[in-house]
């Protein structure tokens, strides 16, 4: 049997490419595509060949390719080995179909829009805690913010056990710094089997408290409320194991997309004080709209759309064999000069004014098809709870003469200083 041919790409080793991507994302892929075009192969460390298709026409069929044509779950579990196949973020197919649309109602906008206010509460608890007139890290703080969110407005866990479940989360996928590399499995040697029994040490205080509270719901007559409840009450013969997978993963997707965010639209208003004077001012709904939308079209969460094609595919004059994997880089197809005027500029009006005509193929901050993701009414909402409760209670300013540049840390695109700020009380 042939090896099939991907497209060109560079031939520097894995290790060399890997710590290229996750230290400056879009300056390397930036150079990648001037070298060898729209479409190209980069070799990770631990995920093997990737096809980077970077044209937002090329790529605009590739989210919606799920689940005929190809696979998102499988993509992902090969950069986030600890992502369950039975979750939504993780499985593939009728499984998918099944995890999503069993919870999928609990995350529309008229679900979730009427805790806005019980999430601006949970805001600014935190906010009274975080130090003034000093530097601090905007990323582990809106993360914690994240979590107890989940953990009380989409898990439905009240009192005292959904404290100590959101600071057993905050700790379950932190890591100190920004490392350079993909994420290792228990399968991919040393590294891998040290990562993954870090992993399963965070993970045992997060499961102990799921377990407890999974057992206390299904000896209730009434499961209860949000997303574990309904978990429970579908799954009433699986085990408490098998349910806290689910919910590991599904958390885990929530939070630090959730996180990195809030942190990239805090970190724009405290380099542009126009930007909080804007939000204060009297543009309404719409001018607060736009500066999120373009916070994330130059800082998005994640750093691409992944799929694994399950038919042949052509792109851009090359034939993809099933199997390979592919990814549209997001924040490099939001910053495409071909398909956004004064690409690396914040420009709010670019999504107010028909004239600068965005391009719904060329923005992806929730991805695409049917694996758009399931918790954007939720970011949304959030965002929409917090940034206002931040800006009402501090100013926010920034440390340093120069922006925070982007890196990768798994999939997701957080700041290099992990968002270093002051803020001082308004």
């Amino acid at each position: 049997m042939p090896i099939p041919v991907l497209p060109d790409g560079p031939r520097s080793g894995r290790l060399v490419q890997t710590v290229g991507l996750h230290r400056d994302p879009l300056a390397w892929l930036r150079r990648r595509q001037g070298r060898f075009g729209d479409v190209f192969t980069i070799r990770l460390l631990t995920t093997g060949p990737v096809v980077v298709v970077a044209d937002a026409v090329l790529a605009q069929d590739l989210p919606a390719a799920d689940p005929a044509l190809a696979h998102a779950g499988a993509a992902r579990r090969g950069m986030l080995p600890m992502a369950s196949p039975r979750s939504i973020f993780g499985s593939d197919g009728d499984e998918h179909h099944r995890a999503r649309t069993r919870v999928e109602d609990l995350f529309a906008l008229d679900a979730i829009a009427g805790r806005r206010e019980a999430i601006a509460e949970i805001a600014r608890a935190h906010l009274a805690r975080w130090p003034r007139d000093r530097p601090l890290r905007l990323l582990p703080r809106m993360r914690a913010i994240a979590d107890e969110v989940f953990v009380r407005e989409v898990l439905g866990v009240c009192g005292p056990r959904a404290g100590a479940l959101a600071a057993s989360i905050g700790g379950l996928l932190w890591t100190p710094g920004n490392p350079p590399v993909t994420i290792p499995g228990p399968s991919d040697g040393l590294a891998g089997r040290a990562v993954d029994v870090a992993y399963r040490r965070r993970r045992a205080p997060v499961a102990r408290l799921l377990e407890a509270e999974i057992a206390d719901r299904r000896q209730a007559a009434d499961p209860g409320r949000g997303v574990l409840g309904r978990l429970v009450a579908a799954e009433r013969e699986l085990p408490a194991e098998g349910l806290v997978e689910e919910l590991l993963a599904l958390l885990m997707a929530a939070q630090e997309p959730m996180a990195a965010a809030l942190t990239w639209v805090s970190l724009r208003i405290a380099a542009e004080p126009s930007v909080a004077a804007r939000l204060h001012g009297d543009g309404g709904d719409d001018v607060a709209a736009a500066v999120v939308h373009e916070s994330l079209r130059l800082h998005p969460s994640a750093i691409g759309v992944l799929r694994r094609l399950t038919v042949a595919t052509e792109i851009g004059g090359h034939t993809l064999e099933s199997g390979t994997v592919t990814m549209v880089p997001i924040p490099f197809v939001q910053r495409d000069p071909r398909y956004h005027r004064e690409p690396d500029a914040f420009r709010p009006e670019r999504h107010l004014d028909p004239a600068w005509s965005v391009p719904e193929h060329a923005m992806l901050p929730f991805g695409g098809g049917a694996r758009r993701c399931l918790g954007e009414p939720l970011a949304w909402t959030q965002i929409g709870a917090v940034i206002p409760t931040v800006l009402s209670a501090v100013t926010l300013g920034t440390v340093g003469p120069r922006p925070e540049k982007m890196v990768l840390r798994g999939t997701i695109l957080v700041p290099r200083r992990s968002g270093l700020v002051t803020a001082q009380d308004r």
